[in-house]
């Protein structure tokens, strides 16, 4: 067992996905002993991160022991050998102990899904709202798929029985080493797509319908722009996307039928595109746009999402959605 090592260095470029900011709703597992683990948006170190709220009660007999992670939200596929930095950072809330209480913070490092080592810090929890950040190194091949996994423990103190709150964040890998690590290359393009050839959405007239779908996701390039149901997620301000969206329906009976497609930012209509449905009642439909977006500020902080507004009621299949980083701001 190594040491956690607390470090003060800035925070800088991450290898880690978009998913790493906690935004995304991940799978969390959590074991501890009658406490729970929330994401939150208290105690926000880096506005563009979420935090891991970790409220825990020692057990009188056991003391504290909480064991948590965060499914995929921290993986990540070594594209090159050599050392790696991973990085996090510990906010205080209420801890409810005595003045000299402490805790034993761990990170266990997963490498090809094996335990490889456990880093461990011991933590004074004297004052209220002090952040730590602490970092380890490790060696890592091409291909190796490395994860993440977070424990807290304290032997029992007795009665009265303390009870802690600690918020986790900002979590970072990097290229390097813990004292000298760099700023990883960032891939400057890359697309995600998503497609689902098998369900259908059943679409209201007269209303904006948000297209949200699972599907098959592909990707190249190894950037998020889009989370689990499609909404579109910028990765910095100034980038560039291009952004296609594709369906199909059967013609419903009627010869002036219509519908609009718009993509909103906050509610807010950034690009829309009317068609005429054209075909014979019953036959297909096939309707595809494309929208080439700066992201700007709100764009940013609220992602986009399409909808739909036809003027009578239909149902979609086929949906289509890719996003393409087309240029990386400067």
């Amino acid at each position: 067992m190594a040491d956690l090592i607390q470090i003060s260095l800035e925070e800088t470029g991450n290898l880690l996905s978009g998913k790493s900011l906690l935004k995304d709703n991940p799978t969390i597992s959590y074991n501890g002993n009658t406490g729970v683990g929330t994401i939150t948006k208290e105690r926000i170190v880096n506005p563009d991160c979420f935090s891991y709220k970790m409220y825990e009660v020692q057990n009188v007999i056991t003391g504290l022991n909480t064991q948590f992670s965060f499914g995929d939200a921290l993986q990540y596929t070594a594209v090159r050998e050599g050392n790696h930095t991973f990085s996090f950072f510990i906010s205080k809330g209420n801890i409810n102990a005595a003045p000299d209480y402490n805790v034993d913070v761990s990170l266990k490092l997963y490498v090809n899904s094996v335990l490889i080592e456990t880093y461990t810090k011991n933590v004074p929890l004297i004052n209220d709202g002090i952040d730590f950040r602490f970092a380890q190194s490790f060696n890592l091949n091409e291909g190796d798929d490395v994860n993440f996994a977070f424990e807290v423990n304290k032997p029992s103190v007795g009665t009265p029985n303390p009870n802690i709150e600690l918020y986790f964040t900002c979590f970072q890998l990097n290229y390097g080493n813990v004292s000298d690590y760099n700023i990883p290359i960032e891939q400057k393009t890359g697309w995600q797509s998503k497609v689902d050839t098998i369900n259908t959405q059943a679409l209201t007239a007269n209303t904006d319908n948000l297209i949200a779908f699972t599907g098959t996701d592909s990707s190249n390039g190894g950037l998020t722009l889009m989370n689990s149901v499609g909404k579109i997620t910028p990765i910095k301000i100034g980038d560039a996307l291009a952004v296609d969206f594709a369906f199909s329906f059967p013609s419903p009976s009627g010869t002036t039928d219509y519908l609009s497609v718009k993509i909103k930012v906050n509610g807010v209509v950034y690009r829309a595109q009317s068609f005429n449905i054209l075909e014979p009642t019953g036959e297909t439909n096939y309707v595809a746009v494309s929208f080439n977006l700066p992201v700007e500020a709100d764009f940013k902080t609220y992602g986009a999402e399409f909808f739909v507004n036809p003027n009578v009621a239909i149902t979609i299949s086929n949906r289509y959605l890719q996003v393409t980083r087309t240029h990386k701001g400067i």
